[in-house]
């Protein structure tokens, strides 16, 4: 996960743009990673990455486009784990991708070395 400089320091949380609602999952373009899920039925979707230790980072993606909910992050690229956290007021969370540790609360996703994780690029 990569640092963003902010006025006290730096931080361990990226800043997220906006993004392509086009291609879903997560693509990697070697600067970033888009990040886009379908849920059209959602208040809140959050893109959570995973460092080494297991130690989630949340963030808000910040577009939704035709139901499709969307953010850029610079700096995340192939390697890095993440899942998503799609919340509708009223309504348990929903955790979307799968990954064999299942005590995680949002499962985990990898982005692969092409730059897109498979599970999404069907």
């Amino acid at each position: 996960m990569a640092d963003t400089a902010t006025a006290g320091g730096v931080t361990d949380r990226p800043t997220v743009w906006p993004g392509d609602h086009r291609e879903l999952g997560a693509r990697a373009d070697g600067g970033g990673t888009n990040f886009a899920v379908w849920a059209p039925d959602a208040s809140v979707v959050d893109v959570c990455l995973f460092d080494d230790a297991g130690v989630e980072v949340r963030l808000p993606l910040p577009e939704h486009t035709l139901g499709v909910w969307h953010g850029y992050v610079p700096g995340v690229g192939a390697g890095q784990r993440y899942g998503f956290r799609a919340v509708k007021l009223g309504i348990v969370p929903v955790h979307l991708c799968q990954s064999e540790d299942f005590s995680r609360q949002v499962r985990e996703c990898l982005i692969g070395a092409f730059g897109m994780d498979p599970k999404w690029s069907r």
